[in-house]
């Protein structure tokens, strides 16, 4: 599958702002219609209301859940400075469905996505990354730190169970609403690095449902290689004096106590720090992928980042 690549750098692209309504055009020229010269990731619009939108994946090899995204400026202290998420298995119109991840009991707001750290029109950058199952898009949000960022991401888990795992879709925000931290924010994305999946980290991560399908929205955390709370905060600096090149590993998802159940689709943690990397960065040749090219991504503070693949596929 294709993995296509978009930027708030590119010709055209459209606009992400404190402002409502921004997030879901976006969105609808990310996934649906595109935008100048890129095409569309090729997923589609299937209920629409004033700011709110309720997007699936086309391709029927994927789970097709729905991504709930709400823009009216309605979340709670932040307006329209944040977009709300909620993913659904099945949606009778943009605002209703069945089977939340995560359910209203779990996050009353559903989950956020930080749009800008300013309530006006300035321009904030952006990324996005898409195949025909799996979004993640990366916010700079905070005005003064123009070169750093959050990740946020819906689509299809590549369970360890294969495509026999109808609930494996995903979900992943802020369960923190703030307009003033990247570290505070959950969104800039927490690892237990080398630990037990009894560890419990969870940081607004949900799959749709158990494997067995009887557990509803279970939360998940991540887990990797290499050391620090964060992709690319500790360790041995990066990139690599012995390859030139970035260690990379990849990133599972487990329920605590639970299951492992998979691996993150395209995403990958930085196996050591990464300080020398102070803006989004693209490395045309990994070792770690076999030399598939990824786009370095700036999150939280210093030192932080994460790692997606440009080349493809994920799937």
């Amino acid at each position: 599958m294709t993995v296509r690549v978009y930027s708030s750098a590119d010709a055209g692209a459209p606009t992400l702002t404190g402002q409502a309504g921004s997030l879901t055009n976006l969105l609808d020229k990310v996934l649906v219609e595109g935008y100048g010269t890129v095409a569309p990731a090729g997923w589609e619009i299937v209920f629409t209301g004033t700011d709110k939108r309720a997007y699936r994946a086309i391709d029927v090899g994927g789970t097709r859940h729905f991504m709930q995204v709400i823009d009216d400026g309605s979340t709670p202290t932040n307006g329209a400075r944040t977009g709300l998420i909620r993913g659904y298995e099945s949606m009778s119109d943009v605002e209703n469905g069945t089977a939340a991840f995560p359910t209203v009991e779990q996050q009353a707001n559903g989950l956020y996505i930080n749009k800008s750290s300013t309530l006006d029109g300035a321009a904030r950058p952006w990324m996005a990354f898409s195949d025909l199952h799996t979004l993640w898009i990366w916010t700079a949000w905070l005005a003064s730190t123009p070169t750093r960022g959050s990740i946020h991401g819906f689509g299809d888990l590549l369970s360890f169970s294969g495509a026999a795992d109808a609930h494996r879709a995903f979900i992943f925000g802020s369960e923190v609403l703030t307009s003033t931290s990247l570290n505070s924010y959950s969104g800039a994305m927490n690892l237990a690095a080398h630990a037990a999946i009894s560890r419990v980290s969870v940081i607004g991560q949900y799959l749709a449902r158990s494997v067995d399908g009887v557990t509803m929205s279970p939360p998940a955390a991540w887990i990797s290689a290499g050391g620090g709370a964060a992709p690319g905060e500790a360790g041995l600096e990066q990139p690599s004096a012995v390859s030139s090149s970035y260690d990379l590993s990849p990133i599972a998802m487990y329920v605590p106590n639970s299951e492992l159940r998979g691996v993150m689709p395209g995403l990958y943690n930085i196996v050591g720090k990464t300080g020398g990397l102070t803006s989004p960065e693209a490395f045309g040749s990994s070792l770690s992928l076999q030399g598939r090219a990824v786009q370095l991504l700036p999150i939280k503070a210093l030192n932080s980042a994460i790692a997606i693949d440009t080349t493809g596929p994920w799937q």
